[in-house]
């Protein structure tokens, strides 16, 4: 039997651990993913444990059983970083591309912008900004247009998995209405999204503390990390 390698432990602990922290917090036990996946109970048993790991189709299946992007359980799957831009510490990544690549950098980079970027053109803004630092443990997001946002995320995993996949931007009505008026009650919507981004990044909900800005005043939106 071929002796594992570091990178193979490393691996085995991570899908351990992250496929355990998933299923506490979602309430799903080993038995409900082996008997939708029709995974052995001994193998999936494996998998919870840390002693093997999943092939690519089991990892995806489980991911998807789970609602998450597969590098979210399988430190295998993970993008390569895009280009990061030394002088001045922080990553641009094209947000057009794939969400759940733009999550993945924000979890590991230290410093990280990212813009919207229309193709053939510069550009527009920084529309989602989001920023994890050593020293004050902060993300910011900066407020962006309905419209923007559609385009931009419509048709992304986290969204879809909100239902918001029939390609019509009437269904951000509400989103619409708590960006422009910030007097909506109900902040289901955004709630939802940040709660699917903090548990890529392994922070609890309950240590975070979201306040908002009006769009007039130049500080963004700001989800500050309690210490």
């Amino acid at each position: 039997m071929a002796k594992n390698s570091p990178q193979d432990v490393e691996n085995r602990e991570y899908f351990s651990n992250q496929l355990n922290k998933i299923m506490k917090s979602k309430g799903i036990r080993q038995i409900d993913i082996s008997n939708a996946l029709d995974i052995p109970k001994s193998t999936l048993t494996g998998y919870v444990k840390g002693r093997t790991l999943p092939n690519e189709e089991n990892s995806k299946n489980i991911a998807d059983l789970l609602g998450v992007p597969i590098f979210a359980i399988d430190k295998r799957f993970q993008p390569i970083p895009s280009v990061e831009l030394q002088d001045y510490y922080y990553t641009v990544l094209d947000i057009n591309q794939d969400i759940s690549e733009t999550l993945n950098e924000i979890s590991r980079l230290k410093y990280c912008v990212i813009k919207l970027i229309k193709e053939n053109e510069d550009p527009l803004f920084t529309g989602f900004r989001a920023i994890i630092t050593d020293h004050d443990r902060e993300i910011v997001i900066d407020p962006i247009t309905v419209e923007t946002f559609f385009n931009a995320f419509g048709r992304t995993d986290i969204l879809i998995k909100h239902g918001y996949q029939s390609g019509s931007s009437e269904q951000f009505r509400d989103f619409d209405r708590y960006i422009w008026s910030r007097r909506k009650e109900d902040k289901e919507i955004l709630e939802n999204v940040i709660s699917d981004w903090l548990a890529i990044l392994n922070i609890d909900k309950q240590h975070v503390n979201i306040s908002y800005f009006d769009k007039a005043i130049a500080t963004p939106n700001k989800v500050k990390l309690k210490k």
